[in-house]
């Protein structure tokens, strides 16, 4: 059996989830560290969670019902962040004069209060324009 486990290959996100939770184990079974109680509705049955795997200490607790919900929300905003992405490389590779353009109404802000490169707001203005610009004319 030990073998057959040894043999087996994990991507890089599983691997360090799984040392995640011996590291958990292991500080739960020496007294260190206490599961605490869900942090949606404060129930004792608990699973660990990580935003950053690679912190194993930085635990979050779960119930069962509840970590569903929160994997099912970071997934959604994972394929959300790799659209946008996709989104900005296309901005990327439009024509200059159209860019120039996309920058002006970013710089002008959502609502008209301007906005700073490289910032937030920058960005989801910069987003906005292109998709008005692909609504007006699609590309």
């Amino acid at each position: 059996m030990r073998s057959r486990e040894a043999a087996r290959t994990f991507s890089d996100e599983q691997a360090a989830i799984r040392r995640a939770r011996a590291y958990v184990a292991m500080y739960v079974r020496r007294g260190k560290l206490r599961p605490g109680r869900c942090e949606l509705c404060g129930d004792r049955h608990v699973c660990p969670d990580w935003d950053d795997p690679g912190k194993p200490l930085a635990v979050r607790w779960f119930c069962p019902a509840h970590r569903r919900e929160h994997l099912a929300d970071t997934a959604a905003a994972r394929q959300g962040l790799e659209a946008l992405r996709r989104e900005f490389a296309a901005i990327g590779e439009l024509p200059t004069a159209v860019l120039a353009g996309l920058h002006e109404a970013a710089l002008r802000g959502l609502d008209g209060t301007g906005a700073e490169p490289g910032t937030l707001r920058y960005r989801l203005a910069l987003q906005f324009a292109y998709r008005a610009l692909q609504a007006r004319q699609p590309l």
